[in-house]
């Protein structure tokens, strides 16, 4: 197996329905951990064949993303969150691409739009590690980061 989606979610009905959707066709299984939902969350999840777990929140995000990575079984996972999604480009490619450099992790672009959704007054691009090797772990209980754990492979991280 490949490439694992790993999220964590809470009360994510309004979004996560686009952002499972967005990942059809690019990953081999979606790994969804739970943290409290009250709404619909768990039953989209599910929808969408994802494989869902409950994590009883401690106030920490690497806890809560590492649960997630604990399960997946793909080669690379990509973390990503509800409100989040792949648009058809960062989709074409992928999957040829992690197999064909195998790095050990991948920095793709992000893009944050600013405003209202009535309203988008700007777009802030950042590029972000988002796929790496699935045994890599988190650290940092708020802005959990996983560049430290990538780092001390010392091994190439590539540009998508």
């Amino acid at each position: 197996m490949l490439l694992s989606a790993c999220l964590i979610v809470k009360n994510e009905a309004l979004t996560l329905d686009r952002c499972l959707s967005s990942l059809r066709g690019v990953v081999d299984e979606i790994i969804v951990v739970d943290t409290g939902s009250t709404d619909d969350t768990i039953k989209i999840a599910r929808d969408h064949g994802a494989m869902v777990t409950h994590f009883d929140w401690d106030g920490d995000f690497s806890h809560a993303r590492n649960a997630s990575l604990d399960l997946a079984s793909g080669e690379y996972a990509l973390v990503i969150d509800a409100d989040e999604y792949l648009d058809e480009k960062q989709k074409e490619g992928l999957r040829t691409f992690l197999e064909t450099n195998r790095p050990e992790a991948l920095m793709i672009r992000q893009r944050n739009y600013l405003g209202q959704l009535s309203e988008i007054r700007s777009v802030l691009p950042l590029n972000v590690m988002r796929i790496f090797r699935s045994y890599h772990r988190y650290e940092g209980s708020i802005h959990e980061q996983i560049s430290l754990s990538v780092e001390r492979t010392k091994k190439p991280v590539a540009f998508f």
